[in-house]
């Protein structure tokens, strides 16, 4: 009888954990990634950006992403964007490891004959439940 009350627990408890959200669609990403453009760089560890042509001392996200999307801005280059999303965890400022969607944004750059020129990748963790961006989840390169 014991055992059968410590899987029911089990149960209820595992059932009421579960997540409910779906995988948030590209434009949910970029909007929540937009929501938060007012993030200042320097307060995020792994997206401490500088940028010499903004010359801004606390750029802000919203600066960084006007320069990763600005790459073809006069060329006959070809920029492609995507985004993508992954279930995955996060530790939160209190510790706790929550449930939550990691996404990427890639930005790549080619000529007009397909030679790489560059990519930049913005990744970061979205709630699950919010959708917002989460502090200390970006990650530039």
């Amino acid at each position: 009888m014991k055992y059968i009350l410590i899987a029911s627990l089990c149960l209820l408890g595992c059932t009421s954990n579960a997540q409910t959200s779906e995988k948030p669609s590209g434009e949910r990403v970029l909007a929540s990634l937009f929501d938060g453009a007012s993030v200042v760089l320097s307060t995020e560890p792994l997206c401490d950006m500088v940028s010499v042509s903004l010359n801004k001392k606390d750029i802000q996200l919203k600066d960084h992403l006007a320069s990763v999307l600005a790459t073809s801005y006069e060329s006959e280059n070809v920029t492609t964007v995507t985004t993508s999303c992954s279930d995955s965890k996060h530790q939160s400022r209190n510790d706790e490891v929550i449930d939550i969607w990691d996404c990427m944004l890639v930005v790549n750059e080619t000529s007009s004959s397909g030679e790489f020129i560059s990519s930049s990748t913005i990744a970061f963790g979205l709630d699950k439940q919010d959708m917002v961006l989460l502090p200390n989840s970006l990650r530039c390169f």
